[in-house]
């Protein structure tokens, strides 16, 4: 009688149970867990974290979304690591919140953290300071609005989900690959519900011109730092204008969009590339290969016995695109958008009921919780753990730091203890001072 009621109560107060969750979750990983940044970090702290900054987007390293709200809080709060790497983790949060607002099954909700919790990837970059969490909240906006858009037939939705669709393109790069089908799909659709001439009105005013307007800013500015790196102020833009906008568009789009790490490709236009990606994954990283390969198995059985809807055909769009981009990116991008995924494989399994019997129920609920309690933040990502405690192991003035750090760790030391020293840049390296000797010595 009592395991009775305990599973009642559970199953009626999901909310609850999602906020001791995400509670346990918090504590593990921001109060039990010592936070090192990653190299990747600090090089978003050195090129990205300041307003005439935020549009720089050379490499991939530049979460535009993230660089924006960032800045904001450096600016609000002052340079706080944890709070940088709070952004990721309030994403995460949204994105359950949101999950369990459209699942509020319990079962589902334990199975859902079990899922993030299986993966290192999926898991550990919940706290980092990286777009890829951000990312995936915009994707799952946008599979909502999908969903809310081609059942509820709302057509008005259109133009929020080409708005969302527009910030997550000009977020970073590697979202092409779940906006690409998004676009593809809606746009025959369109043609099939015969509302081409509204879908490219709305796509214009509400994908197009923010997208359009940002992406040059972030060709404009990165193409100065590219051109003119010693002149990095309004005053010089101001007073050589012309020559400036002449000169930094193709350096600024050769660094966004042709750089090595999305131009490059030393595999044939083959399937090998689905297959290696695959493999890759089946090997790495099994939570994100099943992810896929569940959803891509419900979208064919669907659309194979005609009951696909748009998001089914999404789903298929997605492999083929992957297909013809013809890419083998780095297993963390797909973080950016996996939420997507795991929705849709809730969203077709969510009136299913795997539960009927009270002591199956109870052994699922003490299964999560093994898992729950076990899981823990990885010391895979404390990459640059020797090098902050390096810096940390003695009390050494600014100037005294300078022979004992490498250039490389002098580096770390500026950008990340950002109000410690004064730094300047010989031309050849970094030099630490305790004072503004000059006006070439500045804080980050």
């Amino acid at each position: 009688m009592q395991t009775s009621k305990l599973i009642r109560k559970l199953e009626n107060n999901s909310k609850i149970i999602l906020s001791i969750i995400l509670l346990i979750l918090l504590v593990k990983v921001f109060f039990i867990y010592e936070h090192y940044p990653l190299h990747d970090e600090i090089i978003s702290f050195d090129r990205y974290l300041d307003w005439h900054r935020v549009f720089r987007k050379d490499v991939p390293n530049n979460h535009f979304l993230l660089s924006v709200v960032g800045t904001t809080t450096k600016y609000i709060f002052g340079f706080n690591f944890y709070i940088l790497r709070f952004i990721s983790f309030l994403s995460f949060i949204l994105i359950s919140y949101y999950f369990v607002k459209t699942f509020s099954n319990i079962y589902l909700i334990f199975t859902f953290f079990i899922i993030i919790l299986s993966s290192e990837l999926i898991f550990n970059y919940s706290y980092l300071y990286r777009g890829y969490y951000l990312s995936s909240f915009l994707s799952v906006l946008i599979f909502i609005e999908l969903t809310f858009i081609y059942k509820s037939k709302n057509k008005e939705s259109l133009k929020y989900l080409f708005f969302l669709c527009s910030l997550l393109f000009v977020h970073s790069v590697y979202t092409i690959y779940i906006i690409l089908p998004i676009l593809i799909v809606t746009f025959f659709n369109s043609l099939k519900i015969n509302k081409f001439k509204e879908y490219i009105k709305d796509f214009l005013i509400y994908f197009s011109i923010l997208a359009i307007i940002i992406i040059y800013l972030n060709i404009f500015v990165t193409g100065f730092a590219e051109k003119f790196p010693g002149n990095l102020n309004a005053r010089f833009i101001l007073d050589n204008f012309l020559l400036v906008i002449k000169d930094t568009f193709k350096p600024g789009f050769s660094a966004i969009f042709l750089n090595e790490y999305v131009s490059y490709s030393d595999k044939n236009f083959s399937l090998s590339i689905l297959f290696d990606t695959g493999f890759s994954l089946l090997k790495n990283n099994l939570t994100i290969f099943l992810i896929f390969i569940i959803s891509l198995i419900i979208s064919i059985i669907k659309i194979i016995k005609k009951k696909a809807n748009i998001i089914d055909y999404i789903i298929l769009v997605f492999f083929i695109v992957y297909f013809f981009i013809n890419k083998e990116p780095f297993i963390r991008v797909f973080v950016g958008f996996i939420y997507f995924f795991i929705f849709y494989i809730f969203s077709n399994i969510s009136n299913l009921h795997f539960f009927y019997y009270k002591y199956l129920k109870l052994t699922y609920f003490f299964i999560f919780t093994f898992v729950l309690i076990n899981s823990s933040p990885s010391l895979n990502f404390q990459q640059l753990k020797k090098e902050i405690i390096k810096i940390n192991e003695n009390n050494m003035t600014c100037e005294e730091y300078n022979s004992y750090l490498s250039d490389y760790e002098v580096w770390v030391f500026i950008n990340f203890y950002q109000d410690k020293c004064f730094y300047y840049w010989n031309g050849k390296k970094n030099i630490l001072s305790s004072d503004k000797k000059n006006n070439f010595y500045k804080k980050r």
